[in-house]
């Protein structure tokens, strides 16, 4: 969820960034948080998502939006104060500030995705229709129709991917923030000013404010081929590649907004921040105003022992007596480690013994009885064509348009545990038929 500045702000906005550079922040969770698969970031407050579905949130909590309720979840998602979530069971959950607008009382139902805002929320339902509530109430009432794969709420402007992977966006269009250039899209995220996506080809794209005093080349993201981006209020855009590496643009892209090394499964850009899953299930922020969360204690330093020297002690007499037999020590019974999974159990791949189809190839992680699945990784002779996360981890991967003769598919699938599965297989196309 990305918020606005106003339409004054926007131009404030750059003239703070040409007279004076930011400072650099960072934060990583510590251990004692947990591990997670999904972040969500806000105005001042970021919510994420547990490896056992619970939530754990940090910074801002004027209106009680980092105190999430109790209970499992599939997905947050932080707004400017307040925050929503998907329970495991699909209905949705809202808490901190409501005011006027109720925001923290969603509509019933099931869902699949929510997206908090400025001062209104959107989510789709199983039915992949729509659903908006909060102010303004005329913005809410341009709400679409029709069924969608996914939604971005912000704050003058909201846009939604609809199923057949075009975009549609409502709201006020004073930058060209409404209107995304034609295409087939499988990512986006809107903002007051601009709008990124990605398409169906792994392409970043960007509209919207971009000239005069803010232009910052935020709408000007590095080529590359993307899973995801995020877009921020201060003029700046982020995108996780397909390789799982990070990449920002815009204000900041080179000094406090350059994003982190390493690999990550997952990324929200809010309105000074961004947040990311790393590959390891920690969550890292950077950017200016990041909220510092908890850290883990300084370790306790084992006190010294004595110096005193011990007395010394005559030993008494031995015994005339024969001494009772000693009893053997009791029998103790090793722990059984939890079996490895191996990649026959954990994952349904095609037979390499025939040729495969590139228009028809489909590879599956199985789901295992109490192993949770956090992440997944697919690749195509050395390339990474798949990043995939929790909630899609068990979905068929169809890997559509693979490349003539031989190459090889390489899966690894991380468990909530940390253990790793591993497997590799080579296959080569089918020649097509001669009519």
């Amino acid at each position: 969820m990305l918020r606005g500045l106003g339409v004054i702000g926007v131009a404030l906005l750059a003239t703070v960034v040409l007279v004076g550079a930011a400072e650099a922040q960072q934060y990583t969770t510590p251990v004692s948080a947990g591990t997670f698969t999904q972040v969500s970031v806000g105005r001042a407050t970021v919510c994420a998502l547990r490896t056992d579905s619970t939530l754990f949130c940090w910074g801002s909590n004027a209106y009680g939006q980092a105190t999430p309720p109790d209970g499992t979840f599939r997905q947050v998602s932080s707004g400017d104060s307040d925050a929503c979530a998907i329970r495991t069971d699909g209905t949705l959950a809202c808490w901190g500030y409501d005011g006027v607008d109720h925001l923290t009382a969603p509509p019933g139902g099931t869902f699949t995705s929510v997206s908090a805002g400025f001062d209104h929320n959107c989510a789709i339902r199983t039915d992949q229709t729509l659903a908006c509530w909060g102010e303004p109430a005329a913005r809410v009432a341009l709400t679409p129709t029709g069924t969608f794969l996914a939604v971005s709420a912000v704050n003058g402007n909201d846009c939604a991917i609809r199923t057949d992977h075009t975009v549609t966006c409502w709201g006020h269009n004073t930058w060209g923030e409404g209107s995304p250039p034609a295409g087939d899209y499988a990512q986006l995220a809107a903002n007051f000013s601009f709008g990124c996506g990605v398409d169906t080809g792994h392409d970043a794209i960007c509209w919207g404010l971009d000239a005069g005093l803010s232009a910052h080349g935020q709408t000007k993201p590095p080529a590359g081929s993307y899973a995801e981006v995020g877009t921020g209020d201060s003029g700046f855009g982020c995108g996780l590649r397909t390789d799982a590496t990070l990449v920002c643009w815009g204000v900041g892209a080179t000094t406090f907004n350059a994003a982190p090394a390493g690999e990550f499964v997952d990324l929200s850009v809010g309105t000074f921040f961004a947040c990311a899953v790393g590959t390891d299930a920690r969550v890292t922020c950077w950017g200016t105003s990041v909220p510092q969360g908890p850290v883990d204690p300084t370790p306790t330093p084992t006190p010294t022992a004595s110096r005193t020297p011990a007395p010394t002690v005559t030993p008494a007499p031995t015994p005339t007596a024969t001494a009772a037999p000693i009893s053997p020590p009791a029998q103790t019974h090793p722990v059984t480690a939890a079996p490895k999974l191996t990649a026959s159990q954990v994952f349904s791949l095609p037979s390499t013994k025939r040729c495969v189809s590139r228009r028809n190839f489909r590879i599956r992680i199985r789901r295992v009885a109490h192993v949770t699945f956090v992440s997944a990784v697919v690749k195509v002779n050395g390339k990474r064509v798949k990043t995939l996360k929790r909630s899609r981890i068990t979905a068929p991967v169809d890997l559509t348009g693979l490349p003539k003769g031989r190459f090889k598919v390489f899966i690894s699938a991380r468990t909530s545990t940390g253990q790793t599965i591993k497997d590799t297989r080579v296959y080569r196309t089918c020649t097509p038929r001669k009519r």
